[in-house]
């Protein structure tokens, strides 16, 4: 079965689709955010901090 043939029950049950869509709009909002030289907000050890995008903070979700 494709990601396609998925109802929403099971996608919800398998989990990956939802994480893999949350991962891609994470990386396309920050290379955004680069291109027009804009801070990025993040959610750091229970506090808000903005990254400037001077900071050097790459797309991947892992690293913001």
């Amino acid at each position: 079965m494709t990601d396609h043939n998925l109802n929403i029950d099971e996608i919800f049950k398998a989990g990956k689709p939802i994480d893999d869509a949350i991962n891609k709009a994470t990386r396309e909002a920050v290379k955004r955010h680069q291109q027009a030289q804009q801070p990025v907000v993040v959610w750091r050890d229970g506090k808000i901090v903005w990254l400037s995008a001077s900071s050097g903070y790459r797309s991947d979700a892992e690293t913001l």
